[in-house]
């Protein structure tokens, strides 16, 4: 009997929490859908935080080209006017400005690969929020339908069914 009981205890308390989830279901959507837009909000920043990025990357990568092509002109022009010690100043410096190139492109590949992946979850996320949204508007309107057929059909159907029987009874006068 005892085991009927906690049995019984069980049941009643599953039943309540469905009710409260289910009572509640519409706030909480509505709030998760406030978090999940917050954060395709924040995915879009991080996109345009990395293409921000990568756009840095490629402008010092211009500079660098620039200054590697300044400098071969002057080791060039050095060599001409028989200064060694200046071109070879210069070739120690155009290695470095390689090896600063040789970092700059694989930044910005780097950068270019994140943006692809980012892009793709963005769009994923937003297609997903979309979708999210449609379904709540649906669930909304669901909602509001049940409420109103708990409560105006069943008055109207009463009262409907009380003027027949006064009707009837008249018409049997």
């Amino acid at each position: 009997m005892i085991k009927l009981f906690v049995t019984l205890l069980r049941g009643r308390n599953a039943d309540a929490a469905e009710a409260l989830t289910d009572a509640t279901a519409l706030t909480v959507l509505r709030q998760q859908l406030r978090d999940s837009a917050a954060g395709v909000e924040t995915a879009r920043r991080a996109v345009a935080m990395v293409m921000a990025y990568a756009e840095r990357e490629k402008k010092t990568a211009d500079r660098i080209a620039a200054q590697r092509a300044d400098l071969e002109v002057r080791a060039l022009a050095a060599l001409a006017m028989g200064r060694e010690d200046l071109a070879i100043e210069a070739a120690g410096a155009i290695a470095q400005l390689e090896a600063e190139a040789d970092t700059t492109a694989r930044a910005i590949a780097t950068y270019d690969s994140e943006i692809t992946h980012l892009r793709g979850v963005l769009a994923d996320s937003e297609s997903r929020l979309r979708d999210l949204q449609r379904g709540q508007r649906l669930a909304i309107a669901t909602d509001h339908t049940q409420r109103l057929r708990g409560s105006a059909p069943h008055s109207a159907t009463a009262s409907l069914t009380e003027a027949e029987t006064t009707l009837a009874r008249l018409q049997q006068r």
